[in-house]
């Protein structure tokens, strides 16, 4: 239904699409915030990271922005226009699967460059 009014509007040139997904996630993020809050204190206290506010600020920093990106990722993946979901869920995991391995997370850092320190 949203995918109607979305082209029905935009075809009005109400408003563009990126503004649509913008508000969707500038709207979404204080109630999300909470979420990832309670995450944050759940998953610092188990990992028994130190006792430390800036560093508990620090790993919420994370966390908010690493579900902010996926969240918007997630969005542009569903812009592109997938009718199946299943597709959809399935290229998003692979495309994310595939960031994760390339990111640098399972390399051993005394192979890396003292030029990248």
């Amino acid at each position: 239904m949203e995918v109607v009014i979305l082209i029905r509007d935009c075809d009005n040139r109400m408003y563009r699409p990126w503004v649509l997904f913008v508000c969707k996630l500038l709207v979404d993020l204080p109630m999300q915030f909470f979420f990832y809050f309670l995450y944050s204190i759940i998953t610092y206290s188990m990992i028994g990271f130190q006792v430390d506010i800036h560093k508990l600020l620090y790993y919420l920093a994370c966390i908010s922005m690493l579900s902010f990106g996926s969240k918007s990722f997630a969005f542009f993946i569903s812009a592109i226009g997938f009718d199946n979901a299943a597709l959809a869920l399935s290229l998003v995991v692979s495309i994310n699967v595939a960031l994760v391995l390339f990111t640098g997370l399972f390399r051993n850092p005394n192979t890396i460059g003292t030029y990248l320190v």
